[in-house]
């Protein structure tokens, strides 16, 4: 199984990551624990500033190693990744908006076209001024770590979720254990309906993410 985990800087992502890949564990499942980007080389670059287009070739570049290094050759244990498509749709579409129509739809589409589609994908969505209060207290300050860009890209990650109802938004709001043990139980779940269900209350999660 694969599972992508995205959402603005300061979501709480990487400790849900952590957090279930725990959890999963402790159960006895065999898990892989991954991230993107994925080479320290494109790290650096990203780190750096770089234009938003180099960067974008730098993403799917650096997916396509992750694919075949890591995701592929592990589909028989439980793969999650912090980072994957979402990401680099919700950001790089936000950064490129001036620059290629309809950026974030096509990056999307160019992502599912290339690579595999995980089999859970989840956005954990927060208010940027969360998000923000929560970056302030580590050191150190990303490029894509300020209030305009996440205020976008957060509006790019909902509108995503709204398109895709296999996308499911979770509210990063709740107490981290809390969220860890939902997002479990979800990957463990097979649903009965085809997705239905799911697909419902995913439009209203995204409602009400919105209205915060």
């Amino acid at each position: 199984m694969f599972v992508s985990i995205d959402g603005i800087d300061g979501c709480g992502k990487s400790t849900l990551v952590t957090n279930v890949i725990t959890m999963l564990r402790d159960r006895g499942f065999s898990v892989v624990h991954t991230r993107e980007p994925y080479c320290q080389e494109v790290r650096d670059r990203i780190a750096r500033g770089v234009d938003p287009f180099v960067a974008l070739s730098l993403f799917l570049m650096d997916r396509a190693y992750h694919v075949a290094d890591v995701i592929v050759p592990n589909r028989q244990a439980i793969v999650v990744t912090d980072r994957y498509g979402l990401s680099t749709a919700a950001y790089q579409g936000y950064l490129l908006r001036d620059r290629l129509p309809d950026a974030v739809a096509e990056i999307r589409r160019l992502n599912n076209a290339l690579f595999p589609t995980p089999d859970r994908s989840y956005i954990v969505d927060v208010p940027v001024d969360v998000a923000l209060a929560r970056i302030h207290r580590r050191p150190g300050t990303d490029v894509y770590e300020h209030r305009e860009i996440l205020m976008h890209v957060r509006d790019n990650f909902l509108d995503l979720a709204r398109h895709d109802p296999t996308v499911r938004v979770l509210d990063g709001t709740q107490p981290p254990a809390a969220l860890s043990r939902i997002v479990c139980a979800d990957i463990l779940t097979e649903p009965a309906d085809g997705g239905t269900d799911k697909q419902a209350k995913n439009k209203q999660d995204i409602g009400d993410m919105i209205s915060r």
